[in-house]
């Protein structure tokens, strides 16, 4: 049910309804937080305290508010083994567009740049959407050396968001 709740949660994010996005994220949590994982089948088994974080991140991304968002971000970042480098991959690319909703573009595309050499030869469409998203979020810092740097990556790498 937890997991349930935070899908509900990003769908209220997307819609822009902060109200009904932190109350099922709350929902979520206090759910998660009195679950027995015996109980739990084997296909939820990935949705962990890392991935709920990793929920949260991207609902107050959505919602572009990054102080909350960097909250959920650092408990992912913390939780997240390192052997997962497609969730941590997609989590810098969340941080990364929270420094942009925050006008520090030069951390933006640093943090950028690690997700996609965290990312490898990833190519999932969502993960391509995230960096099309930054994209276009940088636009409005062309000329900043971080950030053009970060595009030459892109378009080397992706020529088909570039």
């Amino acid at each position: 049910m937890a997991s349930f709740l935070a899908m509900e949660a990003r769908a209220h994010a997307g819609n822009g309804d902060d109200a009904a996005c932190s109350r099922a994220l709350r929902e979520a949590e206090k759910l998660f937080e009195t679950r027995n994982i015996a109980d739990d089948p084997e296909w939820i088994s990935y949705f962990d305290d890392a991935e709920l974080a990793g929920e949260g991140a991207h609902c107050f991304r959505d919602l572009r508010n990054p102080r909350i968002a960097q909250e959920f971000i650092g408990r992912c970042l913390e939780l997240t083994d390192p052997v997962y480098a497609r969730t941590l991959a997609f989590i810098r690319m969340v941080q990364a567009a929270t420094y942009v909703h925050q006008g520090e573009p030069c951390q933006a595309a640093i943090l950028a740049t690690q997700a996609v050499e965290l990312a490898g030869s990833l190519k999932s469409m969502r993960y391509l959407r995230y960096i099309q998203d930054l994209c276009a979020d940088l636009k409005a810092y062309r000329g900043n050396p971080e950030v053009e740097s970060f595009r030459e990556l892109v378009a080397g790498k992706y020529p088909s968001i570039a």
